[in-house]
């Protein structure tokens, strides 16, 4: 998701704002249903990889990536389908740049949690 949401970020959600005011509401619809076939996987997956770890290993680290995998859920779920929702309704500069904006803690959020996933990798390849 980390690589996928930097793409979102620096390319995907500016380009909105170049999409033409009478093909904007298809285009959206287009990007709604392509997007989730990619997102809501990994995204899911993420989820229960991250409660199946505290399950079987309740560890401080474990609870700390659920944590953010929830927060990650949280901001989507409050902040960007709102946005996205009212985008479908048709094209909006404003709405389209408070997208890029609230989208910035979504991308250091999992930034953060793959850097902190590969220290734990890196640790338990150690030490393996």
């Amino acid at each position: 998701m980390t690589g996928l949401i930097w793409l979102v970020q620096l390319v995907h959600y500016p380009s909105f704002c170049f999409v033409q005011d009478n093909k904007f509401v298809n285009f959206h619809v287009m990007h709604s249903r392509q997007i989730t076939w990619i997102v809501l996987p990994v995204m899911g997956a993420e989820l229960l990889l991250a409660v199946a770890l505290v399950w079987l290993e309740p560890r401080a680290i474990w609870i700390a990536n659920l944590g953010g995998v929830g927060a990650l859920w949280l901001l989507t779920a409050l902040v960007s389908v709102p946005l996205h929702n009212k985008l479908g309704r048709g094209g909006d500069a404003e709405v389209c740049a408070r997208l890029v904006w609230t989208n910035w803690p979504r991308t250091l959020l999992w930034s953060v949690r793959s850097l902190f996933l590969f220290y734990i990798l890196g640790d338990l390849i150690r030490s393996a």
